[in-house]
């Protein structure tokens, strides 16, 4: 539970700025 509600979190981050999220992007593809 408590993970999902950081998952949310970081998703309106990215969603705010698109930068970071090309960098979760890239740290998805890498692990």
């Amino acid at each position: 539970m408590l993970n999902n509600s950081i998952s949310e979190e970081q998703n309106v981050l990215d969603f705010s700025s698109p930068v970071p999220s090309i960098s979760f992007m890239v740290d998805d593809i890498q692990l």
